[in-house]
């Protein structure tokens, strides 16, 4: 590849220490969690895929970035994609130039390795002269600044049920690292939403790498595990990830208290921001978060495409797939247990 029209600038793939990098993300301020190392890391040691990080330097200095995976799919072939198995990701960037710069570099990889499409998961719209699809949205909200304003700041009849859990279903909230029950509980979601879910390992990989970045919360009732959900750290927010429940508990708000309780203890760690992740617009998890405070943004998701006209759309909004995703909330959970983890891989 050529090195970059900027004067006394470079580009080039990042091998080995990861410190600059980091560093460098952490600066930024569109920088994600999953903009870090260790996602990369925990993606290649779940997956067996590599990633090609480059950066734009000048005098050894960085002054952008670009996380790319080459990653084979079910339905579009080779696509390469910042990033994989998370939901924000792109170009970082001192400068607009040094941004389009970075973006022709990866528009040149793409057709030199054969992908079918380029996909950046931007947070913010900044790739404008590229096609752009917006079927999901993310919801970021400051907190407030005590326990009583977080509970007024979630609307009336969310609010009754949180107070509703704890009265008469005796719902306990304990922070810890029980990997073996939240991912019991993902299974059982995955399946009823008919998609095919993240092997066990993945998660696995997350904690081993975020360590301290990371946590699991679990919502009892009367003792018995009603909701999950691994949660992260990253700067002055915390990003809840994967989650799951068991319906037989839908009843007892298991759910609102869970995400209340994690507001809770995003305040005692001194955290700012609840990052509520993505969600398909105009369905049940996008409701959720809605009737929970929180304002839909939209996510700037931005393609190249090099052999189709239109955008891949391979999530479960797709008509084409709705019989197999039926079929697939009807299989054994061990079933889904064995057959997910190899699907997903093609699904990132």
């Amino acid at each position: 590849m050529p090195e970059s029209y900027l004067t006394d600038t470079k580009i080039r793939e990042l091998k080995g220490d990861f410190s600059s990098w980091d560093k460098y993300v952490k600066s930024h301020s569109k920088g994600t969690i999953y903009h870090l190392s260790s996602w990369k890391r925990a993606v290649e040691n779940t997956f067996h895929l590599q990633g090609r990080y480059y950066v734009l330097c000048r005098d050894e200095k960085i002054l952008g970035v670009l996380p790319l995976f080459l990653v084979k799919t079910l339905f579009s072939g080779l696509k390469l994609v910042s990033i994989p198995f998370a939901v924000y990701g792109g170009i970082l960037a001192n400068s607009l130039e040094i941004r389009k710069e970075l973006l022709n570099y990866a528009i040149n990889l793409s057709k030199e390795l054969g992908a079918n499409h380029l996909e950046l998961r931007n947070l913010g719209s900044v790739d404008e002269e590229l096609l752009e699809s917006d079927l999901y949205v993310t919801y970021i909200r400051e907190l407030e600044k005590d326990d009583e304003a977080v509970l007024l700041s979630i609307p009336r009849k969310s609010r009754a049920s949180i107070r509703n859990g704890y009265k008469k279903y005796n719902l306990t909230v304990k922070v810890d690292q029980n990997l073996d029950l939240l991912f019991h509980l993902y299974s059982l979601n995955k399946r009823k939403l008919g998609s095919p879910q993240y092997p066990r390992i993945f998660f696995e990989n997350l904690l081993i790498e975020f360590r301290e970045q990371a946590g699991i919360m679990t919502v009892y009732t009367n003792g018995i595990p009603a909701a999950s959900v691994l949660f992260f750290y990253y700067q002055d927010t915390i990003l809840p990830y994967f989650s799951g429940s068991d319906d037989h508990f839908f009843h007892t708000n298991a759910n609102n208290v869970m995400y209340y309780e994690l507001m809770k203890h995003a305040l005692d760690k001194g955290l700012k921001y609840f990052d509520f992740g993505r969600s398909r617009k105009n369905t049940g998890s996008s409701k959720f978060k809605e009737n929970m405070g929180f304002t839909p943004m939209p996510l700037h998701y931005n393609y190249y495409l090099r052999s189709s006209e239109e955008i891949p759309d391979i999530s479960p909004s797709n008509n084409r797939f709705q019989l197999a995703i039926k079929m697939w909330s009807h299989l054994p959970l061990p079933v889904t247990k064995f057959l997910g983890p190899k699907l997903v891989k093609y699904l990132p």
